[in-house]
């Protein structure tokens, strides 16, 4: 809370994470204009948030990055370019990077009792290895990569289930853990922790340089990967985020079925599937489902302007797909595929007449420049009531003083 008391002697650290957890959050937030004169959207600021942090991140005075507080701003920047489609390409790379620089500065390695590092910090330290590592992870799942590390190579010790209230920087020892069926701030992270081993063998294994596969070592991890998923607890309370144990339960199940992928392609294909067969209803589920990703790529590319042939090439696969189980309605379902571009190319046609817009107006502003410092001022402060407006309710009603007590007219710096 110093910050609002002494906000000359606000850590630039502390200002860079603030905008990186309002960039990812933004990306839940509905596009709307926040800036009266430029027209610019949520996304637009959000960039610009990003771009600055990212700027600050690599000025020589933050290279390479040792302390605390700027690797966690590192991981923060990672996670604001993934919600936000910013440079995707780049993120194993990356994250493989940030792997490196935490094992430079002995963030791997458990801290013995002699060190001269509080309890506090020590229990600061494994959650930020944590996260690091669960990104790596994830990252490295989606780009059929290895994972930067092996289980051997790292002794830090799971980050313990309590909540954040309960640490505090004076304290003398670590209070005890719960037990992962209690719901706390960190049981989330706990429980991944808990099943690395499990899931790093089958990273391995995925990603792995195999001739040939093997079947005993796929039921073996299955069998294991099981355990895991059934270590998931309910947390079957009023407190609880149901979020939290769908998101783990889907993080591991992916694992199951990338396991058994690299197999199932080379079984005997029928010409009348069996599982259609008894279940005729499970064709329709799963192409519904599809169907969601396509709404989730159009907002992707309704903002980044990439991934227009993994549009293209999904609908026109439902759409063949549709037609091949349900030939009555062919015709209807080529029409469906051909609609759904016509609507993502529409919705890029108006993004790109959109931004044309901006930067005529900036560049009239730029002609206009007296004209424009006659009304700097009050247009500051309508800038900042919108822009305060958005963050608030961004916020939880806990952190509403925000808005009275946060300048937030550096975003639109």
């Amino acid at each position: 809370m110093s910050h609002w008391t002494d906000r000359p002697g606000t850590l630039a650290s502390f200002i860079v994470q603030m905008l990186l957890v309002a960039a990812t959050a933004a990306n839940c937030h509905p596009e709307v204009c926040i800036d009266i004169f430029s027209q610019k959207t949520v996304h637009d600021h959000v960039i610009e948030w990003i771009e600055a942090s990212e700027a600050w991140l690599n000025s020589p005075a933050n290279q390479p990055p040792r302390s605390w507080d700027i690797l966690a701003s590192q991981c923060l920047l990672l996670i604001a370019k993934r919600a936000n489609y910013i440079k995707e390409g780049s993120f194993w790379t990356y994250t493989g990077t940030l792997v490196r620089w935490a094992m430079a500065a002995g963030y791997h390695r458990e801290v013995v009792s002699a060190t001269r590092i509080s309890p506090f910090w020590r229990e600061m330290r494994r959650r930020l290895w944590a996260t690091i590592i669960e990104l790596d992870l994830q990252v490295s799942i989606e780009r059929g990569m290895p994972t930067s590390v092996r289980i051997e190579d790292f002794n830090i010790k799971c980050p313990l289930n309590i909540d954040d209230k309960t640490l505090q920087e004076s304290m003398r020892e670590l209070p005890t853990g719960m037990s992962v069926s209690t719901l706390t701030n960190s049981s989330f992270q706990s429980l991944l922790y808990r099943s690395l081993p499990t899931r790093m063998k089958i990273y391995a294994f995925i990603n792995g340089c195999f001739e040939q596969e093997d079947f005993d070592r796929i039921l073996q991890l299955e069998e294991e990967l099981g355990q895991a998923l059934r270590d998931i607890p309910t947390w079957d309370n009023s407190q609880a985020d149901p979020r939290q144990h769908q998101t783990a339960t889907y993080i591991k199940n992916t694992l199951g079925i990338m396991l058994h992928q690299r197999v199932a392609h080379e079984s005997e294909v029928l010409d009348q599937s069996t599982t259609i067969t008894v279940f005729p209803e499970i064709s329709t589920l799963l192409v519904a489902t599809v169907e969601k990703v396509l709404q989730i790529l159009e907002k992707r590319i309704s903002l980044t302007f990439n991934g227009l042939n993994e549009y293209y090439i999904l609908s026109m696969t439902i759409g063949l797909v549709k037609s091949r189980l349900w030939p009555e309605s062919s015709t209807r379902s080529d029409k469906e595929a051909a609609e759904r571009v016509i609507k993502i190319c529409t919705i890029m046609e108006k993004r790109q007449a959109s931004l044309r817009r901006e930067q005529s107006l900036t560049d009239s502003f730029d002609d206009g420049a007296s004209h424009r410092n006659d009304l700097s001022v009050d247009a500051s402060y309508m800038v900042s009531d919108t822009v305060t407006d958005f963050i608030s309710s961004m916020l939880p009603q806990d952190l509403e003083f925000l808005s009275d007590n946060f300048d937030l007219t550096f975003f639109h710096a």
